[in-house]
């Protein structure tokens, strides 16, 4: 009998799974598509946006991946409680850990799923897509300059402007970084970006004031050079492979993080961000059970068919969890604080919070 309804209670939370995986994937899927559709609007191949959606799906997989664990486990035990089948099996001998096992064992595998998801598919899809987006950018250089956003333009040189307006770009600064000597540093009111076949890119600045650092100790102080109109070569080609060469912590597999942590450790620098990130995607992946440990109680806590309940029970925690997520992974410039143990405190206290509702539940059904 108990492996019938091991089998049972599987087959419901598998399909519940499924269900939820699909609504919560295209819930975030949607999303991705209204951005993305941006860049068909400017005639770029229908392929290569396509491309772009089938690289964002493992991102999004790693987000629904574990709220649909919860929402399956909230239906079905809160179908079980409704239909009065746990009092059943209860009746008929079954402790209530042999009739939530299925469930757990089910977190246990979706868990690992997660686990290679987040940490080795998701990662490696997010590296294609920045290589599509290089190539989006080779045909729409302008997509590059984006206002507010400090721009490599080379190894030692970058641009920043305020706003701008089609090709045109207001209030501009451009500064130039070396290890020795003095720096000019460019400031310009307008400028107008003018793109060839070549692959390169023509700035011309208007209305132009260079300030160099003349001088060295308390005589030091800042020329000023005034010109009317100043025309700068970029290299296109060289910005995009720059931008294909940089990896951050969210295109690096496992192994590639935990190699950088080493080489930060063995150069006394910190290690926090490469350690955040990798406790941060397996605190993602235990959320998995996290989240069947809260909601195997409340779903037979609650006593009615109406789903409407149990997916505002599983809104409220994912909120709350991703929230407390997002403010963590923002502590990584802060190492004292120690995020990447913080990382774990939400799942902790989930679990907590679930055992002691099990346990106050299986004391509740005799």
């Amino acid at each position: 009998m108990t492996k019938i309804y091991h089998r049972y209670i599987l087959k419901k939370i598998t399909m519940a799974f499924l269900v939820s995986l699909a609504i919560f994937t295209s819930v975030l899927f949607i999303g991705s598509v209204l951005r993305v559709a941006k860049i068909l609007s400017l005639g770029f191949d229908l392929v290569v946006v396509l491309k772009i959606l089938g690289y964002l799906i493992p991102f999004l997989l790693a987000f629904s991946i574990p709220f649909s664990v919860l929402a399956a486990v909230l239906l079905v035990f809160s179908s079980l409680a409704a239909d009065n089948e746990i009092l059943a099996l209860r009746a008929a001998g079954a402790s209530l850990t042999k009739i939530v096992l299925p469930a757990v064992l089910f977190a246990l595998l979706m868990s690992l799923v997660a686990l290679v998801e987040i940490g080795v598919v998701s990662p490696i899809c997010n590296r294609a897509k920045k290589d599509v987006r290089g190539d989006l950018k080779r045909l729409n250089p302008l997509s590059i300059f984006k206002p507010g956003t400090v721009i490599p333009l080379t190894d030692n040189r970058t641009i920043w402007f305020e706003n701008r307006e089609e090709n045109r770009i207001f209030n501009i600064s451009i500064k130039e970084r070396a290890d020795h000597g003095n720096v000019p540093d460019l400031r310009a009111r307008w400028g107008e970006i003018v793109t060839d076949r070549r692959g390169k890119i023509i700035l011309k600045l208007y209305d132009v004031e260079t300030r160099i650092p003349i001088g060295e100790g308390e005589g030091r102080g800042l020329g000023r050079e005034k010109a009317r109109i100043v025309e700068i070569l970029i290299d296109l080609d060289l910005i995009v492979a720059r931008k294909k060469l940089e990896k951050k912590t969210d295109d690096m597999v496992f192994r590639e993080l935990i190699a950088r942590r080493e080489i930060a450790r063995s150069a006394n620098e910190s290690t926090t961000i490469y350690s955040l990130a990798i406790n941060e995607r397996v605190a993602f992946a235990l959320s998995c059970i996290a989240f069947t440990c809260l909601g195997i109680p409340l779903g037979i806590a609650v006593h009615r068919r109406e789903k409407s309940i149990s997916y505002l029970i599983c809104l409220g925690a994912i909120v709350c969890y991703y929230t407390a997520m997002l403010l963590i992974g923002h502590l990584d410039e802060k190492p004292y604080l120690h995020p990447e143990i913080l990382v774990f405190i939400p799942n902790i206290l989930i679990i907590g919070i679930g055992a002691f509702l099990f346990r106050k539940l299986a004391r509740g059904i005799r």
